[in-house]
């Protein structure tokens, strides 16, 4: 949650410009699926501190959009699967539709197999697909998603004294 009222007014102003320049921008503009990525988030940071279910359905209309707009070979796009696996995930933890966990799966191995090997992303998306495979497993007791989710972590690829590994160790 946002620490202070001050943080909640810089959210509450990032969604109002957000939004007015979703509605400014021309529906083929190569941008829009890049402001589509970022109000997602927005709103989904506003339902993280507001607990407002319309805002996280907002979030995932928003990251659905940017993908659809987004073009096959975009370097943007793992970045905005990795963005809807996690909205997803979220959706999942609230509403328990199976259907979003699926989903998520899918968005979180996409993110992983469009990444280019040794991009910096990739430690956070395996990772990413590593907590999703385990959630699968915990829901679905499937032993073959437990161990793909410990082959994907990405513990191994974090060298010591990196500052993500005490957090990417806990998940093990």
């Amino acid at each position: 949650s946002l620490e202070n009222l001050g943080d909640m007014e810089n959210l509450e102003q990032s969604l109002t410009w957000q939004q007015k320049a979703i509605n400014l921008i021309p529906e083929d503009h190569p941008d829009k699926p890049f402001v589509l990525n970022n109000l997602g988030i927005i709103f989904l940071q506003h339902f993280q501190n507001l607990g407002q279910m319309e805002d996280l359905k907002q979030s995932l209309r928003c990251m659905q959009e940017a993908i659809d707009l987004t073009l096959e070979g975009d370097p943007d796009r793992p970045y905005q699967l990795s963005n809807l696996g996690s909205i997803l995930q979220t959706h999942l933890k609230y509403l328990g539709d199976m259907e979003y966990l699926e989903e998520s799966l899918r968005c979180m191995q996409a993110a992983v197999d469009l990444t280019p090997e040794g991009h910096l992303d990739m430690l956070s998306r395996l990772n990413n697909l590593g907590n999703i495979l385990c959630t699968h497993f915990e829901t679905l007791e499937d032993m073959e998603d437990l161990e793909e989710s410990l082959r994907c972590k990405a513990v191994d690829l974090t060298p010591e004294g990196h500052p993500d590994r005490p957090y990417r160790l806990s998940y093990l």
